[in-house]
């Protein structure tokens, strides 16, 4: 499927690939809902340990769409826009070693949350 000109199985594979390494390097993740997902624009929940809340993510293969109206809706809506180079991540999971984009990942979150003092990141709901 192309969207954009881009693939998008290409997207989809960065986005389960930078859940893993996430994972591998002690972040809680939990991949969004059909609903977070199409409703709300959230592709994946995030959190460094579990004295924090979980932080909503939007996450793209395409940089563009971060500094573009697409990643101002995002943080408009409270959530954390966030773009990392497939290529990056392609090698981070061929090499084993997720650091670099794992750390790239945290220092946008970071730089978002310091960036944007009033940004409110919306709640995940969970199901009782």
């Amino acid at each position: 499927m192309i969207h954009q000109g881009r693939v998008l199985e290409e997207g989809k594979w960065c986005e389960n690939a930078i859940i893993v390494l996430l994972t591998r390097y002690g972040a809680e993740v939990v991949p969004s809902t059909l609903y977070e997902d199409h409703r709300l624009k959230v592709d994946l929940w995030v959190r460094r340990s579990r004295r924090e809340e979980f932080l909503p993510i939007q996450f793209t293969t395409n940089r563009e769409a971060v500094v573009s109206e697409k990643g101002l809706d995002a943080l408009r809506r409270g959530i954390i826009p966030s773009w990392i180079d497939p290529r990056a991540i392609e090698d981070a999971v061929a090499a084993k070693d997720g650091h670099i984009v794992v750390s790239q990942f945290w220092r946008q979150v970071d730089a978002v949350l310091a960036g944007f003092r009033d940004l409110r990141p919306i709640r995940r709901m969970v199901a009782a």
